[in-house]
């Protein structure tokens, strides 16, 4: 049972992995140093306090059952550009909509968006506070509808207690992005995420079942091909409404 739990979670970090398509740039609001221009302000949302000891008994009695372990602790929201954040005008006339969100005691934060669509040239990125981290852009190559059937989507983990949702779109784009989010990740164990690789590929011996932390999951290496895909399967279809 052990076993089946580690590969569970190492293909969901794959599944998260292959799912950030990002053209890994800085954000706009960063060239213009936003923060600075007059009456600029960022609307804060903060998230409950989590009981880590109730979560830890729910975490212990899961293995138990054989239900696959999680690394974070789901929070439902309905934040979305048309009822959060706050909008600015840079000077050449471009937006840009931000929004911060906090989670108290996080290691790591992700977001599930019941929705997600972005016109050509719109951009979105997710960043820490202290603008260590930084995902994105995410763009319109990341949409997984059309305009008018619109899906969900996810992003991966920024490692911080506090992040800054934004997204720019220039003037002369009249279609405005749709970004609805439907639950936080509020992470409390900490998982090294390697950014950006494909299925089934680590980085850097941090997760592979054959680097050096893989010792002893010697029955998992001799049929890693099957096992892995009976359980990628499972939890594709877990998220798929966020993935697929």
């Amino acid at each position: 049972m052990k076993n089946t739990l580690f590969v569970l979670a190492l293909s969901l970090i794959f599944i998260v992995s292959n799912a950030q398509i990002s053209t890994h740039e800085l954000p706009v609001s960063f060239k213009y140093d936003i923060d600075k221009l007059k009456e600029t302000s960022v609307s804060s949302k903060k998230l409950n306090y989590l009981d880590f000891q109730k979560l830890d008994k729910e975490d212990q009695q899961d293995e138990k059952n054989g239900v696959p372990p999680r690394f974070g602790y789901r929070q439902n929201v309905d934040y979305s550009i048309n009822n959060s954040g706050i909008w600015h005008n840079l000077p050449n006339g471009d937006k840009i909509w931000r929004l911060n969100i906090a989670c108290p005691g996080a290691l790591s934060i992700n977001l599930l968006y019941s929705k997600f669509w972005l016109p050509e040239r719109g951009k979105f990125f997710i960043y820490s506070n202290d603008k260590k981290h930084v995902i994105g852009a995410f763009t319109s190559i990341n949409n997984k509808g059309s305009k008018e059937n619109i899906l969900g989507f996810a992003t991966g983990l920024v490692y911080s207690d506090k992040i800054t949702l934004e997204y720019y779109q220039p003037k002369d784009i009249e279609e405005q992005g749709v970004i609805s989010i439907e639950y936080v990740v509020h992470g409390y164990r900490y998982i090294n995420l390697p950014e950006n690789k494909s299925l089934g590929s680590s980085g850097d011996c941090q997760v592979n079942i054959n680097c050096l932390e893989g010792n002893g999951w010697n029955n998992e290496k001799k049929s890693d091909s099957t096992y892995f895909s009976k359980w990628q399967q499972v939890l594709y279809r877990f998220v798929g409404k966020y993935y697929s």
